[in-house]
């Protein structure tokens, strides 16, 4: 066999493989269509404000008081409760939201059957040595007094979790948050203790916004000429 003959062959099997990959996450309808549900991008971005607003409101105390703590303690009970309630409410509305979508794809579906297909087999390993490496850095980031390096690390995490998905569902709205994540976490290192709550709103609430963002785009751009609003 002579070597463009070779070469032929090997990029024959590149394309076979490639196909395989993408046959697999088409084949994968229930993961892939929750996935793609237009509401969870369209809540994102109201998220992904709140956060920010929150974050700049927290920083406008303590330019104020000095700290948090000095502050009115209706302020701090303000600060907690509501992203404490943001999350209480995102938890409730994600899981309600994902059972009724998958139970819409296949009546004897839920909750627990997209997470199998998300994490089942060999995923759990990796999932497990994640959070022990997240739970590791968090108690680092404590034990040497710089606590808002927390935030970079969970991002930096965020970023594989989001393309792990991204291989699983092929959105392009978990490659935007992955690459976000990505790059805010590993800048937000040399420059978080400088202004955490600028950071933190760049971070946490800029991946809302920049998951719905590329979600309502993406599910956009893919509805059909006859489905879009004349204008």
């Amino acid at each position: 066999m002579n070597k463009p003959d070779l070469e032929s062959e090997k990029n024959e099997l590149a394309e076979v493989v490639v196909g395989l990959r993408k046959a697999l996450r088409r084949n994968n309808p229930i993961l892939r269509q929750v996935a793609a549900t237009r509401i969870y991008a369209a809540l994102s971005l109201p998220y992904g404000l709140i956060t920010v607003g929150l974050c700049l409101i927290a920083n406008a105390v303590v330019k104020e008081y000095g700290s948090l703590s000095a502050a009115p303690r209706a302020v701090i009970a303000l600060l907690w409760i509501c992203p404490a309630v943001l999350l209480a409410a995102g938890a409730v509305v994600k899981v309600t939201l994902t059972t009724n979508a998958a139970k819409r794809i296949d009546g004897g579906a839920g909750f627990w059957t997209v997470l199998r297909l998300m994490f089942g087999g060999k995923a759990v390993l990796l999932i497990l040595a994640s959070v022990l490496s997240m739970a590791t850095g968090v108690a680092f980031c404590f034990s040497i007094g710089h606590p808002w390096y927390i935030v970079s690390l969970l991002s930096v995490f965020a970023s594989f979790a989001a393309f792990g998905l991204d291989v699983l569902v092929d959105l392009a709205e978990y490659r935007v948050l992955g690459v976000y994540s990505l790059a805010a976490g590993l800048s937000s290192f040399f420059f978080m203790e400088k202004a955490p709550w600028f950071w933190s709103a760049s971070i946490i609430g800029g991946m809302f916004i920049a998951f719905g963002v590329a979600g309502l785009f993406r599910t956009g751009a893919s509805r059909p000429e006859k489905e879009r609003p004349q204008s």
